[in-house]
């Protein structure tokens, strides 16, 4: 999912966002957001919803799994809270994906982005709900297990005084 609110859309409020986000996650339903392309700076993660508690925000690796440079990185300053984004990476560079183009339906590109990290662990949600069905519609529980499952990855790098090499970090999340 990418869907965000800019500035420059009239979207002046932080917290715009943050009551859908909020029901959708209380109706079971997982969400899986783009953390955003504005890194490499540190507390660069400021993208609503990504930047919110109950969003599972996603930044992209490169095919290494090193930190694509784009990836938005945490904190998250914009509404004062500190908090540690992305909550996990998956791979964003170099994403063989679908295209629509006319005339003919059935092209694919290579394209990098946050954008095609995200779909990664919306497939993860599917696949782990398709098979322990017992989970499904329980996002904290869902989340923790891609957390606890997650390949740690770690950095030298300290944001905001959040190190890189503990995890999570603001670089890698989870």
């Amino acid at each position: 999912n990418s869907w965000t609110c800019p500035v420059e859309e009239g979207c002046t409020d932080p917290d715009v966002l943050r009551p859908a986000v909020e029901a959708l996650r209380a109706a079971g339903i997982a969400q899986s957001f783009a953390a955003g392309n504005s890194g490499p700076q540190c507390g660069s993660a400021f993208l609503v919803p990504a930047i919110y508690e109950a969003s599972f925000a996603v930044g992209a690796t490169d095919l290494q799994d090193g930190l694509a440079n784009f990836s938005a990185r945490g904190p998250v300053l914009v509404d004062g809270s500190n908090r540690i984004k992305p909550d996990i990476v998956a791979p964003g560079v170099g994403v063989r994906s679908s295209q629509p183009s006319p005339p003919h339906l059935d092209s694919y590109t290579i394209f990098g982005g946050t954008s095609g990290a995200s779909p990664h662990v919306a497939g993860a949600f599917a696949l782990i709900w398709s098979a322990l069905p017992h989970l499904a519609g329980r996002v904290d529980e869902t989340e923790e297990l891609l957390e606890r499952s997650a390949v740690p990855l770690t950095s030298a790098i300290v944001c905001n005084g959040l190190s890189g090499s503990e995890v999570p970090n603001p670089l890698f999340g989870w």
